[in-house]
């Protein structure tokens, strides 16, 4: 029914519905983590050929809850803390569990994989908030290389997918010279 999409997303959009229903989402999630860890040896045994699916479905399961949380977060710093200490953690899992010993590509939003945010002014959310990259760059030292990525111009969906013009880069500019 519409109507009542419309109200969730209008209750979703002023943070009264993950106010209601978040708290009883990250419980159904932790459980499903929690079954998930209880029985992992049996499911790994049951998926011989692809060990990753159950390891999967228990990150999954686990990425949930935060991100339910990190939408209850009381304002956008808490957010971003909450959700860049996540994806730090599905890093580590990735590296030490998905595929151990291997080399991994990870493309982010520059923001979150700089190492030295705490150094970052002139944006009051991002403002000394522990990044991903700082994370990860703390727990994986010497094994971590960074490449930002820029834009020349075009056009980026925001997290509400909202798409926004990138004007094109003043001359001089990196972005611009890269270019």
């Amino acid at each position: 029914d519409t109507e009542v999409l419309n109200g969730i997303a209008a209750s979703a959009a002023d943070g009264s519905y993950w106010d209601e229903h978040g708290p009883g989402m990250v419980a159904e999630y932790e459980a499903l983590v929690a079954f998930l860890d209880a029985h992992m040896e049996t499911l790994l045994a049951q998926f011989p050929e692809t060990p990753q699916l159950p390891l999967l479905a228990r990150q999954t399961a686990w990425s949930m809850a935060r991100y339910v949380q990190a939408l209850q977060a009381d304002d956008f710093a808490s957010y971003l803390a909450i959700r860049d200490q996540s994806m730090a953690d599905n890093v580590d899992f990735i590296l030490d569990r998905l595929y151990p010993g291997a080399k991994v590509v990870l493309w982010a939003h520059n923001a979150h994989i700089r190492y030295a945010n705490e150094q970052v002014v002139g944006n009051a959310a991002w403002q000394g908030q522990k990044t991903m990259g700082v994370w990860i760059a703390e727990r994986h030292p010497g094994e971590v290389y960074t490449i930002g990525g820029y834009a020349y111009s075009g056009q980026v969906a925001q997290n509400d997918q909202q798409v926004i013009e990138i004007p094109a880069a003043m001359p001089g500019s990196l972005e611009s010279i890269l270019h």
